[in-house]
């Protein structure tokens, strides 16, 4: 089995599993509970928080835990946007995640004004067109760091200057959910979410940094936890695993890149001896995400003939895979309708290797063509 979808969710380190299992059998406690077992997992967790944070190059109380990078993108957008009871201004991308796009589009039906910005062909949001949009007032600016079907890279800090210099007051978020830990979070954000499940954690736990002088109302009212902005018994057995992975990511953080980076180049070079080929997303692209659209080629039909040489690949975000409709972000880029329908998602982790990506060229080499006489017939 090669598996070639690690944007979508990737597969534990085993000492996560096992860590995990111990604050599930063993430590199983509650830690809003006041006896000395209880004490000690939410010492634990607090452990974790001070990681994050010190990872992250922030204060610990600016560090919350949410359940994905979903439920951090929206409290952060609701949170914020609220506070202008329906007449803020919200800069946002065309391509961004369905959390981030969808909830701007629910805003704009209830009032708000919101400014979506195109791609350049690589995946790109230009400079020059946030700061055409961005208005002295503005309230929010929302855009991701690396873009999840893509491998896109956005130069936020340059964007959050220009956003700065503008509206001074403007509150932005950046998604990181793709990119950490293998890019740092970039500086001047307010905000930043990433999800554990994208980097060998579990899913189910996710982080949401807001700086201080960001006040979030809580969406999930009740018990107080996480400094009474998400209420809800901790998920410490997620927590205690995500502290482990991070924590083991970035110890081995340059072998990692380099690895996914070689498995990349590896397969890109043998898809190109196929004809009818573009590559989306260009060259500099993140190091764990290909994104390749073929001609003449539906992307579901190449998708399963790979599942039967048990290959697992994507067709782009897992969230939005059951939805109908052209593709929002390659429409952004300007991907031709030649090719877009063929595209397929290959993204990949520490644990892949360099053969796997020769198979795969491989069995796509062999597969296309065969795809394609039996869709001319």
């Amino acid at each position: 089995m090669i598996y070639f979808d690690n944007s979508a969710t990737t597969q534990p380190f085993t000492e996560v599993a096992d860590a995990m299992r111990t604050f599930m059998i063993e430590d199983f406690y509650n830690p809003s509970s006041l006896y000395a077992p209880s004490v000690a997992v939410k010492r634990s967790i607090q452990r974790v928080r001070e990681q994050v944070a010190k990872d992250l190059h922030v204060q610990k109380d600016e560090v919350y835990f949410t359940s994905c990078g979903t439920e951090s993108n929206v409290t952060a957008i609701l949170g914020v946007m609220q506070r202008t009871h329906g007449k803020g201004h919200l800069v946002t991308g065309l391509a961004e995640h369905a959390s981030i796009w969808e909830t701007s589009n629910r805003l704009a039906q209830q009032g708000c004004a919101v400014d979506s910005l195109a791609t350049d062909t690589n995946g790109c949001v230009r400079p020059e067109d946030l700061e055409r949009v961005m208005r002295p007032n503005t309230t929010m600016v929302c855009l991701m760091q690396v873009n999840n079907e893509t491998g896109a890279v956005n130069d936020i800090e340059t964007l959050c200057q220009i956003a700065k210099r503008i509206a001074p007051q403007c509150v932005f978020l950046c998604d990181g959910v793709q990119a950490f830990p293998k890019y740092a979070m970039p500086s001047g954000v307010d905000l930043y979410s990433f999800s554990g499940h994208k980097f060998h954690a579990p899913r189910g736990v996710g982080v949401l940094m807001a700086r201080k002088h960001v006040k979030l109302p809580a969406l999930l009212t009740g018990g107080g936890q996480e400094d009474g902005m998400r209420s809800g018994t901790e998920n410490a057995p997620a927590i205690i695993g995500l502290g482990i992975a991070l924590q083991r990511y970035l110890q081995n953080h340059d072998v990692y890149i380099r690895r996914m980076q070689e498995v990349k180049d590896t397969l890109w070079e043998g898809l190109q001896e196929i004809p009818g080929v573009h590559r989306n997303g260009g060259a500099d692209g993140a190091p764990h995400i290909l994104s390749v659209s073929f001609a003449n080629v539906q992307a579901e039909t190449l998708l399963h003939a790979l599942e039967e040489q048990q290959i697992y690949v994507g067709t782009g975000s897992a969230c939005s895979s059951h939805k109908r409709g052209g593709n929002r972000i390659l429409k952004a880029m300007g991907v031709s309708p030649q090719f877009a329908p063929g595209t397929i998602r290959f993204s990949f982790s520490c644990m892949n290797t360099k053969e796997e990506a020769e198979q795969v060229a491989h069995e796509v080499q062999r597969l296309v063509p065969r795809i394609r006489r039996f869709t001319k017939r």
